[in-house]
């Protein structure tokens, strides 16, 4: 997927940015999600909107080379005024 090899056609959903153990949590599933060698997804919403670190984060590709680290922002907020520039910092948030 993406140019990456996966074991699985499988994919670990992170958990919702914006409370404290979030980033721990997010982290925690990356590293497993490279140990099983499946995608993970989660959404940039929070994270880019609060400008906080508590997403998914340059932080996790590190973690997690190998595999597909997919993200999600929502359709309302891409038809918000600053809606590109939304989608382009949640590129920038992964290194995708």
């Amino acid at each position: 997927l993406l140019g990456k090899a996966m074991r699985a056609p499988l994919l670990i959903s992170s958990m919702a940015g914006g409370m404290p153990r979030a980033e721990a949590i997010n982290r925690h599933l990356s590293e497993a999600a490279q140990a099983l060698r499946i995608a993970m997804c989660g959404s940039q919403r929070v994270s880019l909107q609060s400008r906080n670190s508590q997403g998914l984060t340059r932080a996790l590709r590190r973690l997690a080379p190998d595999i597909p680290l997919l993200a999600n922002i929502g359709a309302a907020q891409l038809r918000e005024a600053d809606g590109l520039d939304l989608a382009r910092r949640a590129v920038d948030a992964l290194e995708a």
